[in-house]
């Protein structure tokens, strides 16, 4: 009989520790599930289940969130509900191109807020070289790039140094109202004008194929001198 009560006994005890265990590992189940491990990305700010570090990779521009400590930009669109005109505006240009937005609002009212808590309209941040445009260029921004027109980009280009040239009023061109002349004869073969895109006529060329004006020849330091036909006629 006693051996029979200790057996009891002993079943009890197991039966007993087996609840205390099951409950346990429910209790220890329960408190992982109250702390989850969240990371918000800061250019969606979506949660991500996942405690990497986020880059946001703009461009050539590693902007974002790194484990270097890197300073981090993000894209605040403040444009809701403001009303403004469609009119391209350029926030920024390189050598061959304008780079431009659809409004005014847009250039002023998107912006690049930095982890440092700097806060710069796209436009600012652009010019003050704190963010690139191929960054912007790969964001969710509308941006539009305008090629420049390089054939009216040019440089004046002077070769009479050291030339012999006869002191004769010469004409380059004329129009309807002007005769166009320069005070000697080598002016106007050697006195270049290049283009932007690497052609190079003398002024005469250039003035007589109407790629430059007379005024933007005299605004470039060309001394040209303008003759009124009616003075002539009279």
């Amino acid at each position: 009989m006693k051996k029979i009560i200790e057996y009891i006994i002993l079943f009890l005890v197991s039966a007993l520790l087996l609840v205390v265990g099951v409950l346990m590992f429910k209790k220890n189940e329960v408190n992982n599930d109250d702390t989850p491990n969240m990371h918000t990305d800061i250019k969606t700010g979506e949660n991500n289940n996942s405690t990497d570090d986020k880059t946001n990779n703009a461009g050539s521009d590693n902007s974002g969130v790194t484990s270097s400590g890197e300073v981090s930009w993000q894209i605040v669109d403040e444009t809701a509900g403001l009303t403004c005109p469609s009119v391209m505006t350029t926030i920024y240009e390189d050598e061959n191109y304008y780079y431009q937005v659809g409004s005014s609002c847009q250039a002023t009212n998107i912006f690049i807020k930095y982890s440092t808590g700097e806060k710069l309209s796209i436009k600012d941040a652009l010019s003050s070289g704190k963010v690139k445009i191929g960054a912007l260029l790969n964001s969710n921004i509308n941006i539009t790039k305008v090629a420049k027109d390089t054939s009216k980009t040019f440089e004046i280009v002077d070769e009479t140094a050291g030339l012999m040239c006869a002191q004769t009023m010469t004409t380059l061109y004329e129009d309807d109202n002007y005769y166009y002349k320069v005070s000697d004869s080598c002016k106007g073969t050697k006195i270049f004008v290049k283009f932007a895109n690497g052609e190079k006529l003398t002024i005469q060329e250039a003035l007589t194929s109407k790629k430059v004006t007379a005024d933007e020849l005299i605004s470039k330091g060309v001394s040209i001198m303008k003759e009124s036909k009616m003075k002539t006629q009279n």
